[in-house]
């Protein structure tokens, strides 16, 4: 195995669980989610962070119930002007029932098996996830206090320079298939 990724498994060892060595009943975890963390783990959607991710843990004989609540700023790229900016992550929250079994399998969102010879369970996807599910399908920078956009305003001028007016030209007009500038017509009447 390459030395590197020695180096980024043992990153994540970090969010691992020994839960046969907890009692029955209630506890409390908490893990520092940093950029050990964002480089360790395998996803692009975030580039970087710093977070608290506290675990709530139910164990009975059968089952662990874990509550996860996330709170902190990951670092994104804007999908407007492409820069780089902080973006808050206020409760962040995700439940997952662990079973016991003879195996190991997830067996939905919500649901994980493992094999009862197993000691440890890593946490670390599951908040990857649970950060991740809470980010809008559309990343850009915050508005300032006034309303106006924060991005990179000469990243906003290109954008604007090779923007294309959505109302038709005549050039696009001529390029039309004669049926569908008839049915335009007559959408365009109503």
């Amino acid at each position: 195995m390459q030395p590197e990724k020695v180096q980024l498994m043992s990153a994540l060892s970090t969010y691992d669980i020994n839960y046969k060595s907890l009692s029955n009943g209630d506890h409390k975890l908490q893990f520092t989610v940093n950029q050990e963390f964002f480089d360790a783990i395998e996803g692009d959607l975030i580039l970087g962070g710093n977070l608290v991710a506290d675990l709530s843990i139910h164990k009975t004989e059968q089952m662990l119930q874990l509550h996860f609540d996330i709170n902190g700023t990951i670092r994104a790229v804007c999908d407007v002007c492409l820069d780089e900016f902080n973006y808050p992550i206020e409760d962040a929250e995700g439940d997952m029932v662990v079973k016991f079994g003879d195996h190991t399998e997830e067996l939905s969102e919500e649901l994980y098996m493992i094999d009862e010879a197993e000691d440890v369970i890593n946490v670390a996807q599951w908040i990857y996830e649970f950060i991740a599910v809470t980010l809008p399908i559309r990343m850009e920078h915050p508005e300032d206090e006034n309303g106006n956009p924060t991005c990179n305003p000469e990243m906003l001028a290109k954008v604007n320079e090779y923007m294309t007016d959505t109302n038709s030209t005549k050039d696009e007009d001529e390029s039309i298939d004669p049926r569908w500038a008839a049915l335009k017509d007559l959408v365009d009447k109503k």
